[in-house]
């Protein structure tokens, strides 16, 4: 029951031991021996939900395939605007969901074509229209077992106003971002943009895998982290391990138009930080692609 409720206020204020112990009224050592056991037995991984929409953010996804990048210049394509970049090196293929706005989509599609025209990486672009966040619902934990027994999700996802942050604003976000048990609470920036930090997510068990599909209808698999509506169907992403992997795949393969296997590892699976370089003038600009 302590685990569970750890868990729980985990979902609400993020990985602070004294935020939880003051939300769950256990001790502080109480607290931090549950997280030692969540993270040491249970694998357990927290991540802040951050609504970027509410910052007036806009997202794409880029399919990139036939690449002839490295690695290591796929990664980086678009920075400092990327938000994900995931690489399937089997099928020779990665994806970027990158920040934009309208100016920086026509330099964005500019540089695809020139990508493509000079017979570099064949790139396709989609709008991101709607993200929806999840975690799985703790009561459907076995902690004896180290299992789970039903399949019960809930949606993160909260509307709030959007906001036009300051250069501090942005910052305690991007903090929170890298560490999600920061107290963000105790900042006087976090009141103005408490519509952003819609709460936490948080796996459990060793997820060494990320599955990244394009999907022709919405599918919520139980260890879905996030789901996006794009131009022609969804984006979903489950963290999941090898030993599940074939049984999502067969669950999933039907109405799959897309599939990226891709290790929980930073050569292949990197995520960035809200990009810090937009805020930075009172214009509030997105850089410019240029392809050299």
């Amino acid at each position: 029951m302590q685990l569970a409720d750890t868990i729980k206020a985990i979902t609400k204020v993020g990985g602070n031991t004294h935020a939880i112990a003051r939300i769950t009224r256990m001790p502080i050592v109480d607290v931090t021996k549950s997280i030692e056991v969540l993270k040491q037995k249970y694998n357990l991984a927290i991540f802040a939900g951050i609504m970027g929409e509410n910052l007036k953010l806009q997202k794409i996804l880029l399919i990139c395939k036939n690449s002839k990048l490295k690695l290591s210049t796929s990664k980086k394509l678009f920075f400092p605007i990327e938000n994900l970049f995931r690489a399937d090196l089997e099928e020779n293929k990665f994806m970027l969901v990158v920040y934009s706005n309208q100016n920086t989509l026509n330099s964005i599609k500019d540089a695809v074509k020139k990508l493509r025209d000079e017979n570099i990486v064949e790139c396709e672009i989609f709008e991101i229209t709607v993200t929806k966040r999840y975690y799985r619902d703790i009561s459907c934990f076995d902690f004896n077992k180290n299992t789970w027994i039903c399949d019960k999700l809930i949606q993160l996802n909260k509307k709030g106003k959007e906001i036009r942050p300051d250069e501090e604003d942005i910052n305690l976000v991007v903090k929170l971002q890298v560490n999600p048990s920061i107290p963000y609470y105790l900042s006087p920036h976090y009141i103005h943009v408490k519509h952003v930090i819609q709460g936490f997510m948080y796996t459990l068990g060793n997820n060494d895998i990320i599955l990244d599909i394009i999907t022709d209808k919405e599918i919520v698999h139980p260890n879905t982290l996030w789901t996006a509506k794009i131009s022609n169907g969804y984006l979903m992403e489950i963290h999941t391990n090898y030993k599940n992997l074939d049984e999502i795949l067969q669950k999933i393969k039907d109405n799959s138009k897309e599939i990226f296997i891709v290790p929980k590892a930073p050569s292949y699976a990197e995520g960035y930080t809200i990009p810090y370089e937009i805020f930075k003038s009172k214009k509030w600009e997105f850089p410019k692609i240029i392809l050299k």
